[in-house]
């Protein structure tokens, strides 16, 4: 395998960073050690901290997107495109030592810290992630694969995350009902994923797989 070049191997890192850390954490000298060059180098690539956060932002959002684009496009009913999708942020939390985040979960707790173009294309990331739920969960809803009242894109945006936040996902509905409650249930993945680094624990994980299991009970209860 080729050796990565220069450019590939600092985003690779401050990528990892903001992941653990956060973007406000994040220095060029923590880079530096990371790739083991120097900090003009990095500058050289990106001349300032902001241009890095942007970098990242921008690869990360092409290759989350990408990965989502194929679940949804897939022949898979809804349910279990949404137990994929939630399946990607499960994947992330339970790599290595468990100590990462979606980057965008970590950028979206920085928000107000954020340069205002950092700023607009992670609110632009939730918004077109929040598109694509809507998609899948109308399709669920218009085939019957699940079942939930009023607007997608509240559901899909989860008007009711504070309580959703403070309960499990609800027991799984009678035995010939779809999944009345899965939009719930994937804010509260959402919700699992998007607490900041060092609030992390080893119960994060399994309540990532709770959700999921969750939202696959409801779909085939």
């Amino acid at each position: 395998m080729a050796p990565k070049d220069t450019k590939t191997a600092i985003l690779d890192a401050a990528q990892e960073l903001i992941q653990r850390r956060g973007a406000n954490a994040m220095s060029y000298q923590d880079v530096s050690e990371a790739v083991g060059i120097r900090k003009a180098s990095i500058h050289h690539h990106f001349p300032t901290k902001d241009d890095l956060i942007e970098a990242v932002i921008e690869r990360y959002a092409e290759y989350a997107f990408g990965l989502m684009d194929g679940i949804f496009a897939s022949k898979l009913d809804a349910a279990a495109k949404l137990r994929q999708y939630a399946g990607l942020f499960e994947a992330t939390l339970s790599q290595g030592k468990r100590d990462k985040v979606c980057p965008f979960a970590m950028l979206g707790a920085e928000l107000a810290s954020l340069n205002s173009p950092a700023a607009a294309r992670v609110r632009r990331f939730y918004d077109e992630n929040d598109a694509r739920l809507a998609r899948v969960l109308e399709e669920g809803r218009a085939k019957g694969q699940l079942r939930f009242t009023g607007d997608v894109f509240c559901a899909a945006r989860g008007r009711d995350a504070d309580r959703a936040r403070r309960r499990r996902p609800e027991a799984p509905p009678r035995a010939g009902r779809a999944g009345a409650q899965a939009p719930a249930g994937v804010k509260e993945f959402f919700y699992a994923c998007s607490l900041p680094t060092s609030r992390m624990d080893g119960n994060k994980t399994s309540q990532a797989k709770e959700v999921k299991m969750g939202i696959s009970k409801r779909a085939e209860g």
